[in-house]
């Protein structure tokens, strides 16, 4: 029948929309631009938006959550067998199962339970605790359920993945829970791994090696993202995501990506920090990531996430510069267009741990072949090294008043005209961008514009800095210790640095100037 559609009343409860209104938003779920729906109800006209998944009331402009509820539960029969719930029964169980997450989210409430008829008799599936069960209000027999809730892909193309649809997912992830033992490379395909349907097409599918197979014979790569889902904080209360934004949320968890863009485009999650930002305030709320086992109790945490530059940040490179030689020679600073991959990539590298409340007005390419020569050479010369770290690139943050920037396009920064860090008398530069927002750091202009260098720099090997040092004290690891190898930067933490500091002009290239205000 399709998925179920509801919208949120008073106590946190929720409302079946009727059929026709249903079908009206499930066709425009999932378009790239959809349409509002209006509904008229008890007297009152409302537009339904499925981009927010939010109802409005056109008269008194009072809005409220709307939910699609798409996932199948099954219980297990007398037989061994798994049987289907219905469409109106799965829908009950999953609302009590994100009631049940929110109770694990804000660390209070009942246990969650939902009753109805089945086959003529009274049945309550509790959810918790776990394992979830049926249980026959009348005999208390009891049978275990489970959820088919992952999220399944196949790849289309090199490293583009596509979802699988609810027709396509339910029987792979039965087929996974079906299975005792782990599933690997030598689990053998058996008559009773999937057959996938799409259109007139049919595909084979191999758990063992995670493949799907034409009738031709072509092979694509198949993945379980697992059962996961997605909240936000808004106010005192936590509401869930719905299943594209968890679906995006999670890949973009397990890619190490900075950021997403979630509900209608108008808010960004940022991922290392577990912030979701309303793009237009400025804003910021909590985010959380929960994993789920088979019968849709929480998890515990398996999966941790590993922050990545985007591939564009991560080369060391000129070739997308667009300055005439002469320009480059002298140093010159190019703005980088709004509308690019290049400008979203580094903005979200600054906004990620900027702690909110900032709008960039400006980002700014710096395009110096001297100083790029002569840090691209210094790389080279560490990587070279027959050390662990090589030359260490990182991605670091240095604030500037504006007087200073003139100076630093064309000669890179000049240690004789920056305050002392506490960790050496180098470059001082953080990990995180909200050390250089401070006004001690980015002192405003006249007109309130801020500015922050991100900038690549060479850390190598690094030590414990002391205030007035000019070069690091200890020698690099695995060096002669009769020599003078010493290491090449100094922090506040070796075993978890969050400021650097670097001796040597080559060492650091201030690759981007942002300019920004405070939201």
């Amino acid at each position: 029948q399709g998925p179920v559609w509801e919208a949120e009343v008073d106590d946190g409860e929720w409302a079946e929309f009727d059929s026709a209104t249903a079908t009206a938003l499930e066709a425009e779920y999932g378009k790239a631009s959809p349409a509002t729906v209006p509904m008229t109800s008890r007297g009152f006209t409302y537009k339904l938006d499925v981009a927010s998944m939010t109802q409005t009331n056109t008269k008194t402009n009072k809005v409220r959550h709307i939910r699609r509820l798409d996932v199948l539960w099954e219980f297990q029969a007398a037989d061994g067998s798994w049987q289907p719930y219905s469409r109106r029964e799965s829908a009950n169980i999953e609302s009590s199962h994100l009631k049940r997450i929110l109770v694990h989210l804000e660390g209070s409430g009942s246990l969650v339970s939902t009753s109805f008829q089945r086959g003529g008799a009274p049945v309550t599936v509790e959810l918790e605790p776990s394992p979830a069960r049926e249980v026959n209000t009348v005999n208390q027999s009891n049978c275990a359920v489970r959820r088919l809730g992952a999220f399944w892909d196949f790849e289309d193309g090199q490293d583009v993945w596509k979802p699988y649809s609810t027709e396509n997912s339910n029987p792979l992830e039965r087929r996974m829970l079906s299975t005792t033992a782990a599933i690997s490379a030598s689990f053998p395909p058996t008559p009773s791994d999937p057959v996938l349907k799409a259109g007139d097409a049919r595909y084979e599918v191999d758990l063992g090696r995670m493949k799907q197979k034409s009738a031709r014979g072509f092979e694509r790569n198949i993945r379980r993202l697992g059962a996961v889902t997605w909240a936000w904080k808004d106010g005192a209360n936590w509401r869930l995501f719905d299943g594209v934004d968890s679906r995006k949320l999670e890949l973009a968890f397990r890619k190490g990506s900075i950021s997403a863009v979630v509900r209608s485009g108008k808010h960004k999650v940022f991922l290392s920090q577990m912030k979701l930002e309303d793009l237009g305030s400025g804003s910021r709320t909590e985010v959380r990531r929960v994993e789920l086992r088979g019968d849709g109790s929480v998890a515990p945490t398996q999966m941790t996430y590993m922050k990545q530059p985007h591939p564009s940040l991560k080369e060391l490179k000129d070739s997308h510069w667009t300055a005439t030689k002469e320009e480059k020679l002298k140093g010159v600073l190019k703005d980088v267009p709004t509308d690019t991959p290049e400008f979203t990539n580094v903005a979200d590298w600054f906004m990620d741990s900027s702690g909110g409340g900032f709008k960039i007005t400006k980002i700014q390419r710096l395009e110096n072949s001297n100083l790029w020569v002569q840090m691209r050479d210094k790389a080279v010369l560490m990587d070279s090294y027959p050390t662990t770290n090589k030359s260490n690139q990182m991605l670091l943050f240095h604030g500037v008043e504006s007087a200073l920037i003139g100076q630093i396009v064309k000669n890179n920064f000049d240690r004789g005209l920056l305050a002392e860090s506490d960790y050496g008398a180098g470059v001082h530069f953080s990990a995180s961008s909200k050390e250089s927002c401070e006004d001690s750091r980015s002192k405003p202009d006249p007109q309130g514009d801020k500015f922050v260098f991100l900038t690549r720099v060479l850390v190598g090997d690094f030590c414990q800095g002391h205030r007035g040092d000019k070069l690091p004290r200890e020698l690099r690891p695995g060096s002669d210790p009769t020599s003078s190898d010493l290491c090449d930067s100094t922090v506040d933490n070796p075993k978890n640095p969050k400021f650097y500091v670097a001796f040597r002009d080559n060492q650091y290239y201030p690759e981007y100037l942002i300019a920004f205000r405070r939201a």
